[in-house]
C-alpha cells in the first residue's frame, strides 16, 4: 500500500469497515449456528453470501449438505403473497423456524408472519405471533406455568383455560421472576434476557412446581433518569430499580418453595433464604436447582455471600424438611464453572442414580468430581491434572460419558486454546475428539457468545451438539487464521467440513494480528497477548501504541480466534479498527484474570484494581518494544469499556509517565456502587477500608495525561453515580479531562 495515499479519511474508512465485522457481512461464515431438527441427525444453518443468506440442511448421518428448500420457489411465493419484490439470493426472512416431513417454514417478513409449505409452494399470512410463548411447559405437555403481574398462573394448553396459582406476589416480591437488577439491565443491554420463562421447574409427574419468590422489598433503590425522553415529552422521566451493593444489610433473597398446581398449596423449604449472588440469575437460570427422580425430593445449591462456601441441599417438597448433603469452602471464592461470566454452573445432576457431577478448583485446577447424593460423599475425581475443564457440552446417560472442552492439556500450546474431549465418569478415561494448535469451540446456550449474538439475531434453538450426542459442530480458529467449521461424530471422526470463513472483503492490505508471549512483571509467569498493525504498516516507521484493555477478573480478554464467536468478534473487530487509525494495538491478559488456573486467577482477590495486572501490561509492552523498534513507548495510550473503562482510568493514574492518553467508556469506577455479587466475590466483604484502594477517585491527584470519559445516563450496569464521583474528585484536584454524556445510552 502506498503510504502517501494513506490519509486520515482512508484510515477511518478502513476502521469503519472493520467495525462492521461485529454485526455485518464483511466476514462471511466465521461461525455456523446449527439448529437440530427434533431428535434427528439433521440440522439447518445459514450460509452467508455477499447477496444474503442461503439456508442449508445438513444430515450428519449421511454427510449430505444441500439447500434446505427451493429458494427461488419460496421467493416467488412470498412475492405473490406480499406484493413485494423478493430475490431468491436475499430472502428477507427473520426468526425462521423450519420443520421436516413435510417441509414447512414459519418466518417473519415485511412486518408480518408467514407460513410456507414447500409441497404446496404457497405462502400464507399468519395472524399474531406464532413463536412459542415464554411458558414453562409441564413434562406431560398438558399444562404450562406463566408469570403475570408478579404471580404464577397455570394454563391448560389444550383448552387455553388459565387459573391463578399465587395471589400475594407484588412488584418487589414476585413469584418465579428474575431480580429487579437483571430486569433493569435488559432496558439497555441484551434481548437475550427478555421474555424469560418462569424461574421454576416442574416435578417429573407434572403435579408440582419447584419455584421461588424474589424478595427485594428492603433492597436499596437505584434511580435512573431519562433527561431526554424518547417519546418527545419535555419533563425528565425517573425510573427506579432495586440493586444491593457490597456490604448492604438488605440484599435480594430467594424464598424457595414448592406448589401443588391442583390445590395451590405452598410448601416452603425449611432452610434460610438463599442470597442472590450469581450475576443476573436465579438458582434455576444458573443451573443450581433440580428435581430428584422420585418427584418428591429436590436439590438446590446455596452459595453464600462472598461465594466462599457452596452447600448442596436436599429437601422434601411435601414436608419442607431439608438437609445439607455436602459443602465446599474456599479461602478466596468458589467457581462452579470456569467463571464464564454470566454462564450457568458446570454441574450435571444425575437424578436416576442420585449422583451429581460437581465442578471444583480444589486442586488448583478446574476439574469434575462425582458425588453420591444419598450419602453426601465423594465417589472420585472424574478428571485430574494441571489443566482445566472449560464447558460441559453433553452427557450420555447410557454410556455415562461426558463431552466437554478443556484448556491447557497440550504441552507447549497456548493454554487458552480449547480442545474437545469425552470422559467416562466412572473410569476417568479421556478421549480427545478435536485438538490442534487452534482454539476449538462448540456453541451452547450458556455461552456468552449467545448473549452477544442475541443483539443481532434470533438465537433460539442454536446448539453445537446433537440431541443424541452422536454428532457435534465445532469451529477451530486462531487469531491469525480463518475460522473453519466442521461436523464430527462422537468418536471425533470428521464427518464433513461445512464452512471456511471468507475474509476477502477485509480492507486492502489487512494485517493479520500477531500472537505474542511475554513474561509477567514477576519475571516468570507466561503472559499471552495479540498485536494488531494497520494495513499501511511500515516497519521502518514509528507508531504510537494503544493498549486495548479490560479490567474484569471474570474472563480473559485476548481473542483466540479471528471474527468467530460474537463476543470474540466484538473484541477482535474493535482492536483491528483501532489499529487502522495508525496505532499498534496490543491486547494482554495479565495476572488476576480467568481461564488459566486458580492461583493465576486469585492474584487479584481482595485487590480488584490489580485484575489484568497493569504491571504485567507495562512489563509486556516494554518487552515487545525491545524487539519491535516501530513501537514508540513515548506515545502509549489506553482504551476500554466497562471493566476496560475502569482499567483505562487506573492506567493513567497508576502509570502517569507511561500512559499519556486514555479513552474510558462506561466504567465501573467504584465497586461499592456496583453489583453486590461482583464486589463481595472478588474484593471480599467490606471490612474497614478494604474497598478504598480499588476506587480510582482516591488517585485523582495523579492525573497528568489526556483523559476522555464516555458514559450513558441509563447505565444500570455501571451506574453513572460512580462516574460523577470520579469527576468530582478530578475537579477538586483541578484536573482537566474531556467528558461525553449519552442521555439515552445504557451500558454500551
Amino acid at each position: 500500500m502506498d503510504c502517501r495515499t494513506d490519509t486520515v479519511e482512508v484510515r477511518y474508512g478502513r476502521a469503519e469497515q472493520l467495525l462492521k465485522t461485529v454485526n455485518s457481512k464483511v466476514v462471511l461464515n466465521a461461525d455456523v449456528h446449527p439448529r437440530w431438527l427434533g431428535d434427528t441427525s439433521c440440522f439447518w444453518y445459514e450460509r452467508e453470501t455477499r447477496d444474503g443468506v442461503q439456508y442449508r440442511l445438513f444430515d450428519a448421518a449421511t454427510g449430505k449438505n444441500r439447500p434446505a428448500f427451493d429458494h427461488a420457489r419460496l421467493a416467488r411465493a412470498l412475492s405473490a403473497a406480499s406484493g413485494c419484490a423478493v430475490s431468491a439470493a436475499s430472502l428477507p426472512l427473520v426468526r425462521v423456524r423450519l420443520s421436516l416431513s413435510p417441509l414447512q417454514l414459519i418466518f417473519a417478513a415485511f412486518d408480518r408472519w408467514w407460513s410456507y409449505k414447500e409441497e404446496a409452494g404457497r405462502c400464507e399470512s399468519i395472524a399474531g405471533d406464532p413463536r412459542p410463548a415464554p411458558w414453562l411447559v409441564s413434562p406431560d405437555g398438558r399444562k404450562a406455568a406463566v408469570v403475570r403481574e408478579n404471580n404464577l398462573w397455570i394454563r391448560e394448553i389444550e383448552s387455553g383455560r388459565e387459573t391463578q396459582l399465587t395471589h400475594d406476589g407484588e412488584r418487589y416480591y414476585p413469584y418465579a421472576s428474575l431480580p429487579d437488577r437483571t430486569r433493569g439491565y435488559t432496558l439497555t443491554w441484551s434481548r437475550a434476557l427478555d421474555n424469560q420463562k418462569p424461574q421454576a421447574m416442574w416435578s417429573p409427574d407434572s403435579t408440582r412446581l419447584f419455584t421461588l419468590q424474589t424478595d427485594e422489598r428492603k433492597v436499596r433503590a437505584f434511580p435512573l433518569v431519562r433527561f431526554a425522553p424518547r417519546d418527545g415529552s419535555l419533563h425528565p422521566q425517573s425510573m427506579e430499580f432495586r440493586s444491593a451493593c457490597p456490604g448492604d444489610l438488605n440484599v435480594t433473597e430467594f424464598r424457595l418453595l414448592s406448589i401443588d398446581v391442583c390445590t395451590g398449596e405452598q410448601v416452603p423449604v425449611h432452610y434460610p433464604r438463599v442470597p442472590y449472588v450469581r450475576m443476573y440469575g436465579t438458582p434455576f437460570s444458573t443451573n443450581l436447582a433440580w428435581w430428584a427422580a422420585d418427584g418428591v425430593h429436590a436439590h438446590f445449591v446455596d452459595v453464600g455471600r462472598g461465594e466462599k462456601v457452596a452447600r448442596v441441599v436436599e429437601w422434601n417438597t411435601i414436608t419442607g424438611q431439608a438437609r445439607v448433603v455436602f459443602e465446599e469452602t474456599s479461602d478466596t471464592y468458589l467457581d462452579l464453572n470456569l467463571c464464564k461470566d454470566f454462564s450457568p454452573s458446570s454441574l450435571v445432576p444425575l437424578p436416576q442414580t442420585n449422583e451429581l457431577i460437581w465442578f471444583s478448583e480444589r486442586s488448583g485446577w478446574g476439574h469434575l468430581y462425582l458425588y453420591d447424593l444419598s450419602r453426601g460423599t465423594l465417589k472420585h475425581a472424574i478428571t485430574t491434572g494441571e489443566w482445566t475443564v472449560w464447558e460441559i457440552l453433553h452427557f450420555d446417560a447410557e454410556r455415562r460419558e461426558l463431552m466437554f472442552t478443556a484448556g491447557g492439556r497440550a504441552v507447549g500450546r497456548d493454554p487458552y486454546y480449547r480442545e474437545v474431549c469425552r470422559v467416562n465418569i466412572d473410569t476417568g478415561e479421556i478421549h480427545t475428539l478435536a485438538s490442534s494448535n487452534h482454539d476449538h469451540s462448540v456453541i451452547t446456550q450458556g455461552d456468552r457468545s449467545i448473549l452477544m449474538l442475541a443483539h443481532f439475531k434470533d438465537t433460539a434453538g442454536i446448539q453445537g451438539v446433537s440431541p443424541s450426542g452422536r454428532f457435534f459442530v465445532e469451529t477451530y480458529a486462531r487469531a491469525d487464521t480463518a475460522p473453519v467449521s466442521v461436523v464430527r461424530n462422537a468418536e471425533g471422526a470428521l464427518v464433513a467440513e461445512l464452512e471456511t470463513a471468507d475474509l476477502s472483503a477485509l480492507p486492502e492490505g489487512w494485517q493479520k494480528p500477531e500472537p505474542v508471549q511475554t513474561l509477567a512483571a514477576d519475571g516468570k509467569t507466561p503472559i499471552y497477548g495479540l498485536i494488531f498493525k494497520p494495513a499501511a504498516f511500515d516497519p521502518s516507521k514509528s507508531y504510537p501504541v494503544l493498549d486495548y484493555m479490560y479490567g474484569g477478573p471474570q474472563i480473559a480478554w485476548v481473542p483466540k480466534g479471528s471474527f468467530n464467536d460474537a463476543f470474540n468478534r466484538f473484541r477482535f473487530g474493535q482492536a483491528a479498527a483501532l489499529a487502522e487509525l495508525g496505532f499498534i494495538t496490543v491486547l494482554i491478559d495479565g495476572r488476576g484474570t480467568a481461564w488459566r488456573n486458580k492461583a493465576f486467577h486469585d492474584e487479584s482477590y481482595g485487590r480488584l484494581e490489580t485484575a489484568n495486572n497493569l504491571d504485567d501490561h507495562v512489563a509486556g509492552l516494554r518487552q515487545l518494544a525491545a524487539t519491535r523498534p516501530y513501537m514508540d513507548l513515548e506515545r502509549v495510550g489506553a482504551i476500554g469499556q466497562s471493566g476496560g473503562g475502569y482499567k483505562t482510568v487506573r492506567a493513567l493514574l497508576e502509570y502517569p509517565q507511561f500512559y499519556k492518553v486514555g479513552a474510558a467508556a462506561a466504567g465501573n469506577y467504584d465497586q461499592r456502587l456496583f453489583a453486590l455479587s461482583w464486589g463481595e466475590r472478588y474484593q471480599g466483604l467490606p471490612r474497614g477500608d478494604n474497598y478504598v484502594a480499588q476506587a480510582p477517585k482516591h488517585l485523582a491527584r495523579k492525573l497528568q495525561g489526556k483523559l476522555l470519559l464516555v458514559h450513558g445516563l441509563l447505565d444500570l450496569g455501571c451506574h453513572p453515580a460512580a462516574l460523577f464521583q470520579l469527576i468530582e474528585a478530578f475537579i477538586a484536584e483541578n484536573k482537566d479531562f474531556d467528558l461525553v454524556i449519552l442521555p439515552n445510552a445504557g451500558h454500551a
